[in-house]
């Protein structure tokens, strides 16, 4: 269970606003104006999303987007990866990106061993007020690295139409214990596409302690953005088929490209030719690894240092089964998933 502290003021939910909706947020919390929620979340609240969740309730309208433009369909532009360092020692700023333009995602993911439990902070400058639509997953704090990376996929994913705008610049503390880990991601997505606003990370022992300074040679590492998007016909019974991801480096920069494709998502269609049963395979090839995947829609989670069966397909027609994954902080890659039919 993660633990999440939001210092959140004027977050939007777009559309009507029921007034029962109210019941699923704890009253104290709560403040209605027109459609306007006002919450802080401290330490009486615990969540495992980076939003608030509302019971996953459906209502009617509730994500009417502005200008009908669903944030939720836009094109991602830039990656900012904050991981350097990934082992955090003592108060420190951790990334800082003065100017973004458009809609970007933000990977964080850091080991506190400082000695001392603490706070990761993200704060969003928007320097213009414009709307801004928000929505992500987190994962810790956890000893365990592999289980964090999976638990940032499974919340992101459940988030997915999740979320809420905001024209106030935001800030968000994340507590982190003395020899966890913690990451998450995080989506900015304006509405206006030329929208600018700033991210900035950092690394406290107490919520209210001061930014720390700020170096030149503070990690501003980012990349042009781009998802795996791939049709894999399935049309021979006697042949394996391997899908191989998190080794060839998609995205580059000025300065190198990133290893592993942390954060990129990788969407297959496998298109399926002929009835039958096939087995649906995953293979760590650099170590021990977690899988995190949703195959229509229906989510697996492994850990395995060797070949571990994901789930049996049955084919009854020809047809397209989807796969989404992507690679997840914490897990050594290449990995392969298999597809093979059952004889």
């Amino acid at each position: 269970m993660s633990i999440v502290f939001l210092d959140v003021e004027n977050i939007r939910y777009v559309g009507q606003l029921n007034y029962h909706l109210l019941k699923y947020i704890p009253p104290i919390l709560t403040e209605l104006r027109d459609d306007t929620i006002s919450y802080c979340l401290d330490e009486s609240m615990k969540s495992n999303n980076f939003i608030l969740s509302l019971n996953n309730q459906n209502y009617d309208n509730q994500f009417n987007f502005i200008q009908n433009n669903d944030p939720q369909k836009a094109k991602i532009n830039t990656l900012l990866f904050c991981n350097r360092p990934e082992s955090i020692q003592y108060a420190m700023s951790l990334y800082k990106k003065e100017y973004i333009k458009g809609s970007s995602k933000l990977l964080f993911f850091h080991k506190n061993v400082s000695n001392q439990n603490g706070y990761i902070t993200v704060i969003l400058n928007n320097y213009g007020n414009n709307d801004i639509f928000y929505t992500g997953g987190l994962g810790g704090p956890s000893e365990d690295e592999i289980f964090i990376g999976r638990k940032i996929f499974e919340n992101y994913t459940n988030s997915a139409h999740q979320g809420f705008f905001s024209s106030k610049s935001l800030k968000w503390s994340f507590y982190i214990k003395n020899n966890t880990v913690l990451g998450g991601i995080i989506d900015f997505l304006p509405v206006d596409a030329e929208s600018e606003y700033g991210i900035e990370v950092y690394f406290t022992y107490s919520k209210s302690d001061k930014i720390p300074p700020v170096f030149k040679d503070v990690n501003e590492e980012s990349y042009e953005y781009r998802e795996v998007n791939e049709n894999i016909g399935i049309d021979n019974i006697f042949k394996t088929y391997n899908i191989r991801f998190g080794a060839s480096k998609l995205l580059s920069n000025a300065t190198g490209k990133l290893d592993g494709n942390y954060g990129v998502n990788h969407n297959y269609n496998l298109i399926f030719s002929n009835e039958g049963v096939y087995d649906i395979h995953f293979v760590p090839n650099g170590g021990a690894a977690g899988l995190s995947c949703l195959i229509d829609d229906v989510r697996y989670q492994l850990f395995s240092n060797s070949e571990s069966k994901i789930v049996e397909l049955v084919i009854d027609r020809p047809k397209i089964v989807q796969i989404q994954t992507f690679p997840l902080p914490g897990s050594n890659y290449p990995v392969t998933i298999t597809v093979k039919m059952k004889r």
